[in-house]
């Protein structure tokens, strides 16, 4: 199944694996974001990350509030996620 990146500028990217371990949480932690590796392939869990890791397939790009969620869940963690940049 092959899943569609969504129609907008993403929110950030993680431009190395290892950016990806250090900073995953404090970035996108509880926000419901959506992560695509630069093939365009959906990223969910580390086994993802390593594989584009492996394929050459960073920097990974996320858009927040895009997740498995439900509507009223996504307007939560886009809330969320606006206070997190606003933090930065």
């Amino acid at each position: 199944m092959v899943e569609k990146q969504p129609d907008r500028e993403p929110d950030g990217n993680f431009p190395t694996f290892q950016t990806w371990v250090n900073k995953a949480t404090s970035w996108i932690g509880g926000t419901n974001s959506a992560c695509f590796d630069a093939k365009g392939r959906r990223c969910r869990i580390g086994g993802d990350m390593m594989r584009a890791r492996d394929e050459g397939a960073f920097p990974v790009y996320y858009w927040f509030g895009e997740g498995d969620e439900t509507p009223a869940q996504q307007r939560k963690s886009q809330r969320l996620a606006a206070k997190r940049r606003k933090w930065a």
